[in-house]
């Protein structure tokens, strides 16, 4: 498992958001984790990340830790690390404390040093174009919020509908992906504007009925559903099976 992480792109406060995700993902164990926290070392610039503050980094990565399992140190804006500073962290991700894991984030991959760069794996905030018309996307929000707080009598009988044809499925699945992404970034607020206040309101409801690691793993699993159908699995099984597999929310 590599130690550094950079998260690319979105707004500060999904970039924040993806890197706990990750964490979550990454460290199952440590999902109790709150700030303040003994083994967290969360780094927000001013103007600059100074050496000084590097430094102050290392001796904290270097002790073992405290309550966790691990260590974890979080860089806010790294684009803004001086070069003697970027020059000192680059020191220690090469040789990374077995039980410290860096998390860095920028808006702009191409403001990191291609050296420290080499070093993370990067992890970019979602983006993505709707393609749907302000009408169609407000029946297909008032679809899923109804899937998503009903029973599962409800949405088996939903999957009688779209599964008597492949390509219908697929069809569905594809649109699932786009509308689940858009709640996705709904969480993330990267989502800048919508021009129906009636839209927004119902958007901001549903995504407020589901955790975005929720959302996430279930995006992945409309992926595995698409890959299937397309190996002529049995289409009415592999519908119940991702409706089944949705978030569900109060």
């Amino acid at each position: 498992m590599t130690h550094a992480h950079l998260i690319v792109g979105g707004t500060g406060e999904s970039r924040t958001r993806i890197t706990w995700e990750k964490i979550h993902i990454l460290f199952p164990t440590e999902t109790t984790l709150k700030l303040p926290h003994p083994d967290v070392f969360e780094l927000y610039p001013e103007k600059s990340i100074k050496i000084h503050q590097v430094k102050e980094l290392i001796t904290f990565a270097h002790k073992k830790p405290y309550l966790a399992s691990y260590k974890f140190i979080l860089i806010h804006d790294a684009e803004k690390l001086t070069i003697e500073a970027a020059n000192a962290l680059l020191k220690i991700l090469e040789e990374p404390p077995r039980h410290t894991h860096f998390f860095l984030s920028t808006e702009h991959q191409t403001a990191i040093l291609p050296t420290i760069l080499s070093r993370c794996e990067i992890v970019e905030t979602p983006t993505f174009v709707l393609t749907f018309s302000e009408e169609e996307l407000l029946s297909l929000i008032d679809q899923t919020h109804d899937l998503v707080v009903g029973s599962i009598k409800k949405r088996l009988l939903f999957t009688q509908g779209i599964a008597k044809d492949r390509d219908l499925a697929l069809s569905w699945f594809n649109t699932q992906t786009q509308i689940w992404r858009y709640i996705l970034l709904k969480k993330y607020n990267c989502i800048k504007e919508i021009s129906s206040e009636k839209t927004e309101k119902k958007l901001t409801n549903l995504a407020s009925k589901v955790k975005s690691l929720q959302v996430r793993k279930f995006l992945d699993r409309i992926e595995s559903a698409k890959a299937m159908l397309r190996q002529n699995t049995n289409v009415q099984l592999t519908v119940d099976c991702l409706l089944l597999a949705m978030p569900r929310g109060k």
